[in-house]
């Protein structure tokens, strides 16, 4: 009979390089035994909305953090982030809340040299398709319209049965997603909110994740592009700046001087001229 192993512990060095990997790297990609995985996350990124309203606001907080490397948190600019949300709507609505124009509006506010668009599919597997695509190409999370338009969640990774920049057909099997209610309001119905980074898998995630209706979305009966629809926002391209040179190189060091010798006399040798020749004058 084969004896068996005991199972390794972590070392400390082990788990401070898996916390280093979080912490720093917010992309990780790599083949699995299932396909292909892709997750785009970071410890201190992720946002909590401040106000029952502020979803897309967090949301959009939450995948600045990611691209810019920041660690921001704070309602402000989760007030400024809605407000510029609100006024690219594509309805004016009595009720709060930023729509899928809106929000795409806002991420490319958001994160500079990005562009974003929203997308519509009739399938939960088209949507998901879509967004590992320009999630590999991009390194920027989605964000995806549940619960019928009601709310917004930053699906963070993907589990695909192949490598969505290959070319090949392939199938999402499992997300990762990040609910920005978390951890004010836990997985009231199963789904909202779950903590950052949660998996799931794509059949479970139609629970969630179904088309979208205006009169859940914003109470209203109002024809929608989106009615009807599966919908996200993706990263569509993505050019980050370069970042502002140092404009304070520090200051500049002051050369000690250097004393300066006295100024030698050098005595001046008058022209010896000619007997009886006088001195040439200088023309007027």
């Amino acid at each position: 009979m084969p004896r068996r192993m005991a199972p390794r512990r972590l070392t400390p060095r082990l788990l401070a390089a898996a916390f280093l990997v979080l912490l720093c790297a917010p992309v990780a990609l790599g083949a699995t035994s299932s396909g292909f995985s892709q997750t785009v996350a970071r410890w201190g990124a992720f946002s909590t909305q401040a106000t029952d309203w502020f979803c897309t606001a967090a949301v959009v907080q939450h995948v600045r953090n990611l691209a810019t490397g920041e660690a921001r948190h704070g309602g402000e600019q989760q007030a400024d982030l809605y407000q510029y949300g609100r006024a690219h709507n594509l309805f004016a609505y009595p009720t709060k809340g930023v729509d899928p124009q809106g929000t795409e509006a806002m991420l490319e506010y958001a994160v500079p040299g990005s562009d974003w668009r929203w997308i519509r599919t009739h399938s939960l597997q088209s949507t998901l398709i879509m967004a590992a695509r320009r999630m590999r190409a991009t390194g920027l999370p989605v964000v995806l319209f549940v619960a019928g338009g009601k709310h917004v969640w930053t699906m963070n990774g993907y589990t695909a049965t192949r490598d969505p920049a290959s070319g090949k057909k392939f199938t999402v099997t499992h997300v990762r997603i990040s609910g920005p209610f978390y951890p004010k309001q836990k997985a009231r119905h199963g789904w909202f909110d779950l903590p950052p980074n949660s998996v799931r898998s794509a059949r479970r995630l139609a629970e969630a994740f179904f088309p979208y209706r205006e009169k859940q979305a914003f109470n209203e009966y109002r024809f929608t592009p989106w009615n009807g629809y599966f919908v996200a926002v993706v990263p569509w391209t993505y050019d980050p700046p370069d970042p502002d040179p140092d404009t304070d190189p520090g200051p500049t060091p002051t050369p000690t001087p250097k004393p300066n010798p006295e100024p030698t006399t050098t005595p001046s040798v008058e022209p010896s001229l000619p007997p009886d020749q006088p001195p040439t004058e200088a023309p007027d």
